[in-house]
């Protein structure tokens, strides 16, 4: 492609059928780089419109092969079919998150607010810590502990603190 070639919407509207919504096939077809193609699927409303078109059709094409897996009884089809597009029934995939600190290790609390009774914005109906101020913490779960000042900031990693 030279500096300053134009291309018509139409040349491309003519590319996207039987693409599969696959950029490079489009610019290859009119003759221009993946980012030409880009610029006018994305600029062009009528280029844009094709190749949504393309991309529903080839979704109707991968579902259609998908429902005559689960047909022939291809357990796995179902489930997937299942987990997306009957999410609604209640078939969802349960994932479980376990979260803790830098690499692996305990998960380090830091207090943002202090919420004890000496602190003027926190209402005064509120208890206190059970914990005196610097003492250690205990995090549940982590055997590790947290030491901190008297405005409940951890000071485990300062100097002389």
């Amino acid at each position: 492609m030279t500096q300053g070639t134009h291309y018509r919407a139409q040349q491309f509207i003519d590319a996207i059928p039987n693409s599969g919504g696959i950029i490079t096939a489009i610019a290859q077809r009119v003759g221009c780089s993946w980012h030409t193609a880009q610029k006018y699927i994305v600029a062009m409303p009528t280029v844009a419109q094709a190749y949504q078109d393309e991309v529903e059709k080839v979704g109707d094409l991968a579902e259609t092969t998908l429902i005559k897996s689960i047909r022939d009884g291809d357990v796995s089809s179902a489930k997937f079919y299942l987990t997306t597009k009957a999410r609604h029934r209640g078939y969802v995939m349960k994932t479980e998150t376990e979260i803790t600190g830098k690499d692996g290790g305990a998960l380090v609390v830091e207090y943002v607010n202090d919420w004890r009774p000496n602190n003027p914005t926190v209402p005064a109906q509120w208890p206190a810590d059970s914990e005196a101020p610097g003492e250690a913490l205990q995090l549940a779960g982590s055997g590790a502990q947290v030491a901190q000042d008297n405005t409940g900031h951890d000071n485990s990693s300062r100097e002389g603190g």
